[in-house]
């Protein structure tokens, strides 16, 4: 595929700034017993959102928690319940409401139960109408969308690994299944789907639209912010492109050439593109390289990470990354490096010049779940605060110890002020406003 670089597309990519919210949001946890909760940053009105969690090994059953992800407007949380038993596996994906300081206000109530099959994320559509989910059963995949107040559940696409975004104004999905195409592989395709026409589709009639392009080496694809563009990776043989396209996903030019695959993510002015160039960061660390995507134009802000998040207002990035310690390291305490292997957490300012570490700590199994998949996980949830000065994160003091939940807060001129314990927890997002 031959397509010119991207430059001189500064007139298509002008958008307003990002304005910072003054909601500081509240928090959606993870807790150690598998159950969910709700509390402020600063620790207070911890509430319980499920109480049922159990595990019971003498008869073989057990239920749990996993995968929340706040509505948009931060007006409820979905997840999925997990129950185990003789029978084997149900999972359903539920919804919890909250009211205006962000507590609940009902009890889950069932969204689409699935049987045998396992349901490893879920996501909002940006109006709220209609959540995604994930059903994996063997080496199959299949988008399951439903609409949030509930009603029927409609299969949108079938292939393994199966990723997608919505379009912002929730109307489409970029989807992506079947992996890096080989020659002219018809199982790895990059799809465009018409989600309003939903009402109309079956279980067996999924209404996608196939671009034409072969699938490089990545795994989420990606809209602009304000749904003028599209982002995803090619195939153009010994190597691949990462590639900006359209509205429709026809490719428009490329943006940089990869050297093994893509991990990325918009930043939420619409101007940058945040990448690291690896197979899979559960085995590899890269370096996060950030382009503007008005000249193509690029420079590399941290040199190992294994994820990141965007700050809302877009001038900072929460990056992960893997060290080696000992087993008393302490929030905001970091340690010399020993042998056990543990998770930092950092900020950088995204034009390169300050980087910041927050904490060293254990990795929970919780957050171990989301490293290789992260570019598919930051489009539904978000460790950052509305007003982008604070930053919740969870992990371990000890090597296999209870996970902690703790904020980091920043000031206005971006700053590390103080990292505080909230919570005890295993995984912990902001509720978005």
């Amino acid at each position: 595929m031959d397509l010119p670089a991207c430059a001189g597309l500064d007139d298509e990519f002008r958008v307003d700034p990002v304005r910072r919210s003054d909601d500081a949001g509240r928090i959606v946890l993870l807790d150690n017993e598998g159950d969910l909760a709700v509390v402020d940053s600063d620790g207070a009105n911890l509430q319980a959102l499920t109480n049922d969690a159990f595990v019971d090994r003498a008869a073989g059953r057990m239920r749990t928690y996993q995968f929340p992800a706040p509505s948009p407007d931060g007006g409820a949380v979905a997840f999925v319940r997990v129950d185990v038993d003789a029978e084997g596996v149900q999972q359903t994906v539920q919804v919890v409401e909250l009211d205006d300081e962000k507590r609940a206000v009902s009890r889950a109530r069932d969204v689409d139960v699935v049987r045998g099959l396992n349901v490893p994320y879920v996501d909002w559509s940006p109006d709220g109408r209609f959540l995604a989910y994930l059903a994996i059963g063997g080496a199959q995949g299949v988008i399951r969308v439903v609409p949030s107040a509930g009603g029927d559940a409609f299969s949108v696409q079938a292939g393994a690994p199966a990723y997608w975004n919505w379009s912002p104004d929730s109307t489409a999905m970029l989807t992506h299944v079947g992996g890096r195409a080989r020659d002219a592989d018809a199982d790895a395709v990059v799809s465009l789907v018409n989600i309003s026409a939903i009402s109309a589709m079956s279980a067996n009639e999924p209404r996608s639209q196939p671009l034409a392009v072969l699938p490089g080496q990545f795994q989420a694809p990606q809209y602009s912010p304000d749904g003028k563009h599209t982002l995803y990776a090619v195939n153009t043989g010994p190597s691949d492109l990462l590639v900006v396209g359209d509205a429709n996903g026809a490719p428009r030019c490329a943006l940089t050439r990869l050297d093994l695959g893509a991990f990325f993510a918009w930043s939420p002015d619409g101007v940058h593109v945040a990448l690291i160039d690896v197979v899979t960061p559960a085995s590899q660390t890269a370096p996060v390289r950030i382009f503007d995507v008005r000249d193509g134009s690029s420079r590399t802000v941290y040199r190992d990470a294994l994820m990141f998040f965007w700050s809302p207002t877009g001038d900072q990035l929460a990056l992960v990354s893997a060290v080696a310690g000992d087993s008393t390291t302490k929030l905001a305490a970091p340690t010399d490096q020993q042998s056990q292997l543990l998770m930092r957490v950092e900020v950088v300012d995204t034009a390169g010049n300050r980087s910041q570490r927050v904490a060293d700590l254990h990795p929970t199994v919780s957050v171990v779940q989301y490293v290789q998949y992260f570019d598919q996980y930051s489009r539904a949830v978000t460790p950052w605060s509305p007003d982008g000065r604070q930053l919740v994160f969870a992990g371990a003091q000890e090597a296999n110890g209870p996970g902690v939940v703790a904020v980091a807060e920043f000031d206005a001129q971006g700053d590390l002020v103080e990292v505080r314990r909230v919570a005890d927890g295993a995984q912990a997002f902001f509720a978005r406003r």
